[in-house]
């Protein structure tokens, strides 16, 4: 695009009380070239199309200064990836994870006993990328006026400081692992784990590693943090009815896989397994808040 086309896709974008000035600032257009090749080289191989980034900067722009002023305070590299980011690029998110993630990841240590890591990145990703209420993503609100991996922080600890509110303390866990599946209630439940313990807790270990890391986490949140379905959509930015159908898919998940390998683990006839695995299926809730507390602890 030549230089008078970027001016005036830029000035078009401004408050109509700038427009004027801006038409009278006649290098406009070669600073607003140079500004996009200096952020299309930060951010490649991003691309956004001028009149979108440029509408997108325009509306940051304030109008308490003379507008040189305004334009040269813009840090125009953060909000072009921004503006990548908030379009859904794949890339540009990819790109600004691993550029300024690392923010969340020193604040997580503090937080550890309330939210797992892995969860802690999923929810700061959904908070910056993903629509909200009121229609576009958090990254939206950065205004290009300060250090982006500042406001990072800033985001981040407020997230972690509401999930402390919201998530209530996981309960302590003291009993052994394989003790907590209903000991006392059933005689054939109870030969099954003092001959087969071991290959329970290894097909357990491969029944939960089977599914997703959504799973895994809402399963996490349901089990061990006691969290509610409206709590848990409100991590992933769903509607609590959703998240109680995730919570239910992921728990079936998990039966069918355990299901699965026991039955090639055990060598049992069909009507001993059969018998086994419903009073397991009955006791898997406690099974999973045992198994991810310890793995929570082997961190």
């Amino acid at each position: 695009m030549d230089l008078g086309l970027l001016r005036d896709a830029f000035t078009r974008a401004l408050p109509e009380a700038q427009q004027v000035e801006a038409r009278g600032i006649t290098d406009l257009g070669l600073q607003l070239s140079a500004l996009l090749r200096e952020a299309r080289a930060a951010w490649s191989p991003v691309v956004v199309g001028d009149v979108e980034v440029l509408a997108h900067v325009a509306g940051y722009v304030r109008t308490d200064c003379p507008l040189p002023q305004a334009i040269a305070e813009l840090r125009f590299s953060d909000l072009y990836g921004a503006c990548a980011c908030a379009r859904g690029d794949n890339t540009a998110i990819r790109l600004f994870e691993q550029r300024y993630f690392g923010e969340l990841d020193a604040l997580w240590p503090s937080f550890r006993e309330r939210v797992s890591h892995e969860d802690a990145r999923q929810m700061l990703r959904q908070k910056l990328f993903a629509k909200s209420e009121d229609g576009g993503p958090k990254i939206l609100k950065f205004a290009g006026r300060g250090d982006v991996r500042g406001w990072v922080r800033v985001v981040a600890a407020r997230m972690l400081s509401d999930v402390v509110e919201k998530v209530q303390r996981e309960r302590p866990v003291d009993e052994a692992f394989f003790d907590k599946l209903g000991a006392g209630v059933d005689i054939e439940l109870d030969r099954f784990k003092a001959q087969y313990g071991a290959e329970f807790k290894e097909a357990f270990r491969l029944a939960v590693e089977s599914l997703t890391p959504r799973e895994r986490s809402v399963l996490r949140h349901a089990y061990v943090r006691d969290a509610t379905v409206v709590e848990i959509g409100a991590v992933y930015g769903v509607h609590g009815a959703t998240a109680a159908r995730w919570v239910a898919s992921a728990r079936q998940r998990l039966v069918v896989a355990l299901r699965k390998s026991l039955a090639t683990r055990l060598h049992v006839t069909n009507a001993e397994l059969e018998s086994v695995l419903r009073l397991i299926e009955s006791t898997v809730n406690v099974t999973l808040e045992r198994y991810f507390r310890e793995v929570q602890d082997a961190h």
